[in-house]
């Protein structure tokens, strides 16, 4: 679960069901943003059992007391803390009344979202100064690595240039500009679809034509991937799933949206088509394009439908695809995808498949059957502009882009070398990860994040026994889970400070085309893809990493029981070995202990201690689980957000669940780490310091002001509205609330008047 609703992530298949979830920096509608997640309880809620609410209930000696009186850190990075933390903080707001404005109100009030940005937040703090470090890196000259072989030098500067090249080429606006349309009317040419549409009438010319459109990233009526199976871990299947629409569902019945939609086709066709030897009826194709996507969005499957791996888990077999929807002919389909990047495995009626959305495409069968080829050709073609016009001239993209950019909030076009960066890591992002390392996540940073880690791990494993409401027998496997769970993954995959592995791993056969920045975009589509499909004649790869480098943003895998964390985000404030420990554990640690507490929220407790779907769960225990999430859903379900048009929406406790599970279990499990860290008093009280000019507040206090702090932000109204529908991640105010209105431990660090807004008498407990 990705721990971030941003999502610089790689794509994944929903059924790789990768699990980060603590950052907030992007949205599919934006480049830039991207895994990445909620106190009014109805009358429907369950209530905690009183045995539960005591369990919750450990010592909590304050660490004023552990600590010894007058310490004080007075190096440079902990002036920097003090005065971070108290730049951000309302001090005159009640912490009992209102955590998150009393954490973040004068950062809130004194901080506006820039034009061409979709939101501010902490998480984008660190993901700015990560840029900043990539951008000094893309604009600066090769530094030779002396510790490296002379032919690894070589190697290196090889890898150096072509990163450069990327980020050259696209900074170089007046070359595409001057390139104008070409490169994507070209890209037309080569199908020419408007010319042939006999070529693509019945359904092997229809199968044709998405298995072409596929093979250059276009994912038109379906998305195809290969993926890790959740049964035979070891395998990589095949497996289809619904696509992604531009538009909200609810967006696609608005009259308002539809004409703005319509209008932007109709400006975009006009400037490509203009000069178009066949005069182009331009309303007939716009009217078509929305009319087909309408027809399309009624169907797509919500994304709180889309969770849970048992419901997308729906074995088939390529035999079975033929017969259940024949309007398109599946056996050409793959073996035409097979051929062109020469894999060897041949295509049977009883190949093995899986159908993520049945019932999508049973509606999409029955569409197609309806649809006349000229809609078809007219939506394969917008499709193809939509996939590659930010990639041309401003003369000609600028309607569509400003359009995006109005989906959320944006209004000012944005920085050229931030757009830059971003598509020099699509091409080659783990090579900018070796250099963004080597600058940043050196000494030991590794060894420092990994003790962080087993001490929240051992919290887990001490927390697991003290729970009522697990049988025993279930808590053994619980704890062997736990046990058995890895976090190897910190920091970066070693092979990349390995020019030679690097190159060969994941560039080899990638072509980068120094003079022009189109071309490159359009051969990483290929050769991504390609990577993708060749898996199916491969085992799955356990040491593949799921994120690059820099990534700010964390996940835990189910398949391979793991917790992975990316050097970008143990990055200052989150995490820096020299500020105190209370400060890390209340940022980073409630982020390790939000992915560790993945592994046994409601989608990773469906899977067993070695990564595979298998129920582990006695009958009695289920229940009771499922009856304790209810109080999870009821709890955020009431919690309301403003969006656009100053409406307000209650965001949705099923999506959200699973977030809001590791947002709660999370941060207990780092606060009973740190405390566990105490054991070596010395060194712990070297370690947990007061900070200058915070005497007020006790280091506990300061746990929990660190944890609010870290999911300050602000956001556009629309960029609200798309999250609440389908991230799975709530807003950061209530990621905050929600947790901290919970939890014991905050109740007794600041002393909440019981039935306060921040300590309510009911409270959500599981983990």
């Amino acid at each position: 679960m990705d721990f971030s609703q941003s999502n610089n992530e790689v794509g994944l298949s929903s059924l790789e069901l990768s699990a980060s979830d603590d950052s907030d920096i992007e949205v599919e509608v934006t480049n830039e943003e991207l895994e990445t997640t909620n106190v009014i309880y109805s009358d429907s809620e369950v209530e905690t059992d009183s045995e539960v609410e005591t369990d919750s209930e450990v010592e909590t000696e304050t660490t004023s007391e552990i600590i010894s009186e007058g310490d004080e850190c007075l190096t440079p990075e902990c002036y920097e803390a003090s005065k971070r933390i108290l730049s951000k903080m309302d001090i005159t707001v009640d912490p009992c009344e209102d955590f998150y404005q009393f954490s973040c109100g004068t950062w809130m009030n004194e901080n506006e979202i820039p034009k061409n940005e979709i939101g501010i937040a902490s998480f984008k703090e660190i993901f700015n100064n990560n840029r900043d470090i990539i951008k000094k890196i893309l604009e600066g000259k090769y530094q030779v690595d002396k510790t490296l072989s002379q032919e690894d030098q070589e190697l290196d500067k090889e890898i150096f240039n072509k990163i450069k090249t990327i980020y050259d080429t696209c900074m170089d606006e007046d070359t595409i500009n001057k390139k104008g349309k070409e490169p994507l009317i070209n890209l037309l040419y080569q199908f020419d679809l408007y010319n042939n549409k006999s070529k693509y009438e019945g359904v092997d010319g229809l199968t044709n034509l998405i298995a072409d459109l596929h093979h250059y990233g276009v994912d038109i009526i379906f998305k195809f991937d290969v993926a890790g199976d959740i049964i035979k871990h070891d395998l990589n299947i095949m497996g289809m799933v619904q696509p992604d629409l531009l538009l909200l569902k609810d967006q696609y019945k608005n009259e308002k949206d539809i004409s703005k939609y319509k209008s932007t086709i109709i400006e975009t066709l006009k400037l490509l088509f203009k000069d178009q030897k066949n005069e182009r009826n331009i309303e007939e194709m716009a009217n078509k394009i929305i009319e087909f996507e309408k027809k399309l969005s009624d169907f797509t499957i919500p994304a709180e439908n889309l969770q849970n791996p048992l419901n997308i888990y729906n074995p088939t077999t390529v035999g079975a695809l033929m017969k259940d929807y024949p309007n398109i002919n599946w056996k050409l389909y793959i073996s035409k995808r097979f051929k062109t990047y020469d894999v060897k495995m041949s295509v049977e009626d009883d190949s093995f498949f899986i159908n993520e959305t049945p019932n999508y495409f049973e509606a999409l069968n029955k569409l197609l059957s309806e649809t006349d080829i000229d809609t078809l050709i007219y939506y394969a073609e917008w499709n193809i502009i939509a996939n590659y016009i930010q990639y041309i001239s401003e003369d000609f993209n600028k309607p569509y882009i400003d359009y995006i950019n109005s989906l959320s909030g944006i209004v000012e076009k944005e920085e050229r070398n931030k757009i830059c960066i971003e598509n020099t890591e699509i091409v080659m992002g783990n090579a900018i990860g070796k250099y963004f390392v080597e600058k940043a996540f050196n000494g030991n940073s590794k060894e420092s994040a990994k003790e962080l880690i087993a001490n929240i791990k051992q919290a887990m494993l001490n927390r697991i026994p003290e729970m009522s409401w697990l049988d025993q027998a279930t808590a053994d496997y619980a704890i062997e889970k736990a046990n058995k769970m890895t976090y190897e993954k910190i920091g970066y995959a070693d092979y990349i400070l390995n020019p030679k592995e690097l190159l060969e791993k994941d560039y080899e056969g990638l072509d980068i085309d120094s003079n022009a920045f189109f071309n490159t975009m359009l051969n990483n589509e290929i050769f991504s893809i390609k990577k993708n499909i060749k898996k199916i004649d491969e085992p799955v790869d356990d040491d593949e990493w799921k994120m690059m480098p820099q990534t700010v943003n964390a996940y835990y895998y189910p398949l391979d029981n793991s917790i992975n964390f990316p050097a970008g985000i143990l990055q200052p404030p989150f995490y820096n070995a020299q500020q105190p420990d209370y400060l890390n554990y209340g940022a980073m640690g409630s982020i390790i202990g939000h992915e560790l507490t993945h592994a046994f929220d409601n989608t990773g407790s469906l899977f067993d201690a070695e990564g595979t779907l298998n129920n582990w769960w006695t009958n009695s225990t289920l229940n009771e689980f499922n009856d304790l999430t209810t109080c999870f859903v009821d709890q955020y379900n009431q919690y309301k957000v403003e969006v656009s048009g100053g409406k307000e929406i209650n965001l949705n406790g099923k999506i959200t669940l699973g977030e809001n599970m590791a947002d709660n279990g999370g941060l207990s499990r780092s606060l009973e780490a740190w405390k566990l860290s105490s054991k070596d008093d010395k060194m712990f009280n070297e370690r947990n310091k007061a900070l200058p000019g915070l005497s007020d507040f006790t280091a506990e206090q300061l746990f929990f002001i660190s944890f609010g702090q870290a999911y300050c932000e602000k956001y556009t109204p629309e960029i609200r509205e798309k999250r609440i529908e389908d991230d799975p991640h709530s807003p950061g105010e209530y990621r905050v609330i929600g947790s901290i209105s919970n939890n014991e431990y905050f109740a007794k660090a600041f002393n909440c008047p019981k039935k306060s807004p921040m300590n309510p008498e009911k409270k959500c407990l599981i983990w």
